[in-house]
């Protein structure tokens, strides 16, 4: 009889819960909450760094297709200032160092095309895109 009092005492309560359920409770959700939460956060940021990352490397594309369609000198640096997104670009192009083993190829050039900003999730960030191409020497007859 003891035991059926017991057991309806446990499971039928007129009055709720008490105070160690409800602190357990809490920290069961706490426990599994606070990961999810900071998971979260991260994905989030991760995410915005990602994108503006993204959004630089179209533009320094952009500016590296640029620069070899337009008729320029053939060992040029160049500073760039971009208001929107704003950014700093250095486009460099140079000839390849003698201890590589593309100084080879007497045409190919380096070139490199760096970009730097703010981030918006604070701190400075650059990121330097790098190629080589053939630049063929026009004769001095037809220049």
């Amino acid at each position: 009889m003891n035991i059926e009092k017991y057991i309806q005492h446990i499971f039928f309560k007129p009055h709720g819960f008490n105070l160690i359920e409800v602190m357990f409770a809490i920290a069961l959700v706490s426990a599994i909450g606070a990961p999810l939460l900071m998971l979260n956060y991260n994905v989030l940021l991760s995410t915005g760094r990602t994108s503006e990352l993204a959004e630089r490397t179209i533009l320094l594309e952009r500016i590296l297709q640029e620069q070899a369609l337009a008729k320029a000198e053939p060992l040029i640096k160049k500073d760039i200032k971009i208001d929107e997104p704003l950014t700093e670009i250095v486009y460099e192009r140079t000839t390849i160092p003698a201890t590589s083993q593309l100084a080879t190829f007497k045409e190919a050039q380096l070139i490199k095309v760096t970009a730097s900003w703010q981030s918006t999730s604070g701190g400075s960030r650059t990121e330097t895109l790098v190629t080589f191409a053939i630049m063929p020497h026009e004769a001095e007859g037809n220049a």
